[in-house]
């Protein structure tokens, strides 16, 4: 048997869900699969993140041999796949000279670590305190 405490909370439940207006079906159906589609979208910019220059380079030389054999068999796949390799291999010498030259941003639980140079203020602290440690060593 609940308790009172239970009996109200229940009740208070059931006055707030028949005092809210009715979410339209076609918002719930959007909501539900903007959810989806955004994690679809987040998946594949992580998993392109991840392609080097030599694995495109690898899929560029399967494509083009691929081509040779399906060009036997179907002339427009294979000059398409043909095409497709070349502009693949091309992307990924791009890929290879253009590198990341700088280094990866550095995070901790979703904020970025910035140690920065030292400030002016933090050079005279230092050598404030290095400065007064050798006098106490001297004593």
């Amino acid at each position: 048997m609940p308790s009172r405490v239970e009996r109200e909370v229940d009740e208070i439940l059931r006055r707030l869900e028949s005092s809210l207006p009715h979410e339209p079906r076609m918002r719930r159906v959007r909501r539900a699969l903007g959810g989806a589609l955004s994690g679809l979208r987040d998946a594949l910019v992580h998993s392109a993140r991840r392609v080097t220059a030599a694995n495109a380079m690898l899929l560029a030389f399967a494509l083009i041999i691929g081509s040779l054999v399906v060009g036997r068999l179907w002339d427009d796949a294979g000059r398409l796949m043909l095409i497709a390799g070349v502009a693949l291999f091309l992307l990924a010498l791009v890929m290879s000279f253009a590198g990341r030259r700088s280094l990866p941003e550095r995070r901790w639980r979703g904020q970025v670590i910035d140690y920065g140079a030292p400030t002016l203020a933090d050079r005279i602290r230092s050598w404030w305190r290095a400065k007064s440690r050798r006098r106490t060593r001297e004593r």
